[in-house]
């Protein structure tokens, strides 16, 4: 449990072991992050132990070695997965499930199945600003209970009717063999360099199906959230 500030040079706590001050994570009992600030856990986190955030900060996972099996659950604030390899799982290799308001937010990978559940939120690309498109990849089951807000940006365009870059919008990839895709979202597209000279026929990346079959891609459109087109766009 972390409750506050915190430097472990060794040792056991309730079921967590950690070498070094910034050594690899042990945990066969369940690593519980009640922060109400921002805490980077960079290092490895192994074992057979659980994830669990409680407290309304940002917990951000960088590390490309997690590989916990027990699952992770975000009950509160934001997780911020920034894991740069394309093999590994910010978190290990157990589900995932995000409840009430809290947050999945960043640019990277996710292995395990993941659940959002009402009310619960995806931010897909830096969740401080940024200038290009990113992307997030989810290589397991993918499902929500009821309806969640996913956030991409669009960053440029052309204006003049046609696709634009992968780089100029947020994007949501999917990879791995095919499976179930099950999701009631709420979409947002922002807009945080306020684009001008809209064109009918503009386009952008957003979605990346990989190998999902057209009959396993049941995405449900609950509401779009857009700023104001002009006249004759819609």
């Amino acid at each position: 449990m972390l409750t506050g500030n915190h430097t472990h040079t060794s040792g056991t706590y309730g079921g967590i072991s950690v070498t070094g001050s910034s050594g690899p994570i042990t945990t066969d009992g369940t690593l519980e992050i009640k922060r109400s600030n921002s805490v980077s856990l960079g290092q490895g986190i192994t074992s057979s132990g659980s994830l669990a955030q409680t407290g309304p900060g940002n917990t951000t996972l960088s590390g490309d070695s997690n590989t916990y099996s027990g699952g992770t659950t975000i009950s509160n604030g934001t997780l911020l997965a920034t894991n740069p390899s394309p093999t590994s799982s910010a978190t290990g290799s157990g589900s995932v499930a995000f409840e009430n308001s809290a947050r999945l937010a960043g640019t990277g990978r996710i292995t395990g199945g993941v659940a959002f559940q009402t009310g619960s939120k995806l931010v897909i690309g830096n969740l401080f600003g940024g200038s290009n498109g990113r992307d997030f990849e989810f290589g397991g089951l993918l499902s929500s209970t009821g309806a969640f807000e996913a956030r991409l940006d669009l960053f440029s365009h052309l204006g003049n009717g046609t696709l634009n870059s992968s780089l100029s919008a947020d994007q949501l990839v999917i990879s791995g063999t095919d499976r179930l895709i099950d999701l009631d979202i709420q979409l947002v597209l922002g807009n945080p360099n306020s684009l001008l000279n809209w064109a009918a026929g503009d386009s952008w990346y957003l979605w990346t199906w990989g190998g999902i079959s057209l009959g396993n891609r049941q995405i449900t459109l609950s509401s779009l959230s857009a700023r104001t087109l002009p006249g004759g766009l819609f």
